[in-house]
């Protein structure tokens, strides 16, 4: 964390960076956004009270100044809070993840198909309001990309060209 913190503290400070090897990368013409869960959980219970955006923005401010020194908090030009996921953003989540794999797939000459069935299960199984789109990340690499890969492997899809994916008996299915 400390290491992270200092690189990011040169790079806001100087606009370079030098690596390991000497060379010098600069952040002149760059636009740099840093992610964060910290004061998710605070979020989502004043979301759920209905607490104005004001009173978001403090407790969020409060828990940065915990968690960050001023020196690095004072260098950022904006910090934007954004509403938690809900269960539809996280399945367009999904279907571009899902469409990013199905591409891979086309050039194996595989076509996905997937039902969208799967795509629910895979939110409702994924959604963590802390973590928010993370897991379903890993849980389509796990449920999905893992037993494709192995299908493949074993020449699973030597005598047809679509991997479908569906549920049954309550569990995603590949096939």
């Amino acid at each position: 964390h400390k290491d992270i913190l200092d690189i990011l503290l040169q790079i806001l400070d100087d606009g370079i960076i030098t690596d390991g090897q000497g060379r010098t990368i600069s952040f002149k013409n760059s636009i740099i956004v840093l992610t964060s869960n910290l004061g998710s959980q605070a979020i989502n219970d004043l979301s759920i009270r209905n607490e104005n955006i004001s009173e978001i923005k403090k407790v969020v401010d409060s828990e940065l100044k915990k968690f960050f020194k001023p020196e690095f908090l004072n260098r950022l030009d904006e910090i934007v809070i954004f509403n938690k996921l809900e269960f539809d953003n996280l399945k367009e989540i999904a279907k571009i993840q899902l469409k990013y794999l199905k591409n891979r797939l086309v050039n194996k000459n595989l076509e996905l198909k997937i039902t969208e069935d799967v795509i629910n299960q895979l939110v409702k199984n994924s959604f963590d309001n802390e973590y928010g789109a993370r897991p379903l990340k890993r849980i389509i690499q796990k449920k999905i990309e893992t037993k494709i890969a192995n299908n493949i492997l074993n020449n699973h899809y030597q005598n047809t060209k679509k991997v479908s994916v569906s549920i049954i008996d309550g569990e995603i299915f590949v096939d």
